[in-house]
């Protein structure tokens, strides 16, 4: 497809074209809509996005594409597929991969005894912690929100690890997480490994998706016991993620005094933090381009 000018359109220019003339909204009125979620793009970009003189690139601008595909009555991430797939990070041996999660190789063993792989066929495209805490300051539950794009035809499972807490109030080792499907998937078989500090879980798709194919993934983790008083929320990215989003819900009885986001890359003891203004109970934080490595929040109470 062409632009007036004889210009060849991208595929997202064409994908958010004809969203926008099906929605029958001018470009204002998506705007407006836009800021409402605060998301603020000027009627000249989204202009330059329909007629494919430009297409979001800058982190704000793809935060902002979720909620677009919301305003514009899309499934989610049908506009974010479209973009180019981004520079293919550093790659690691599965050792070094699974240094996030321990000095040894059991999580790599536990993902074989599934008969699965840690190349499944999914490219993570965002993630989402939404983490809920009661006024002690434990753990509640944690909403996990992901979205996926297929890499390989006929991809239907894939596999995903969850820590058990050792240090819980009344002394004794954590009980497995209570895992909950919410959208998009059930769960299979789930492993414990042999010290019963790390669950394995499968991950069974709603169905087989075809190469491209985008699905929204939703899950609720609660706790297997009383979780130990909390000042840490961290996400361990075996993968490059362009976007992560982590927000923490404090009881209104018990506020942080103060909130630092942070990061770490693989293979590096440096770790990049910054102070988080906290003015309501739910501190949120939006990550981009992140590397394979460890982010999320500290708190102080």
């Amino acid at each position: 497809m062409t632009d007036p000018n004889g210009a060849t359109r991208s595929e997202f220019a064409q994908a958010f074209g004809a969203a926008v003339t099906a929605s029958r909204l001018s470009l204002d009125a998506i705007r407006r809509a836009l800021a409402a979620r605060g998301h603020r793009l000027s009627v000249a970009t989204l202009s330059y996005w329909r007629s494919g003189r430009r297409r979001p690139e800058r982190a704000s601008s793809l935060a902002a594409l979720e909620e677009l595909e919301v305003i514009l009555g899309l499934s989610p991430g049908v506009l974010l597929a479209t973009l180019p797939s981004r520079p293919a990070a550093t790659t690691y041996s599965l050792d070094e991969l699974y240094e996030l999660n321990g000095p040894n190789r059991t999580m790599a063993a536990l993902v074989e005894r599934l008969g699965l792989a840690y190349e499944d066929g999914l490219d993570r495209l965002s993630y989402q912690d939404l983490v809920e805490l009661d006024a002690a300051g434990r753990q509640v539950r944690n909403r996990v929100r992901m979205l996926v794009r297929c890499a390989k035809a006929g991809t239907e499972r894939f596999a995903m690890s969850f820590w058990m807490d050792d240090d819980a109030p009344d002394g004794s080792r954590g009980a497995p997480p209570t895992i909950t499907p919410l959208m998009g998937c059930t769960l299979g078989r789930t492993i414990v490994s042999p010290d019963e500090r790390l669950v394995m879980v499968e991950v069974l798709l709603d169905h087989a998706l075809d190469e491209g194919e985008t699905l929204l993934i939703e899950f609720e983790c609660t706790p297997g016991g009383l979780a130990p008083n909390s000042t840490r929320w961290e996400r361990g990215l075996m993968r490059a993620m362009p976007l992560y989003l982590v927000s923490i819900t404090f009881h209104p009885d018990r506020l942080p005094t103060t909130v630092e986001r942070f990061e770490r890359p693989m293979r590096t003891d440096q770790v990049r933090s910054t102070p988080v203004l906290v003015t309501s109970p739910c501190v949120t934080v939006l990550f981009t381009d992140l590397a394979p490595g460890v982010a999320g929040l500290t708190w102080r109470w």
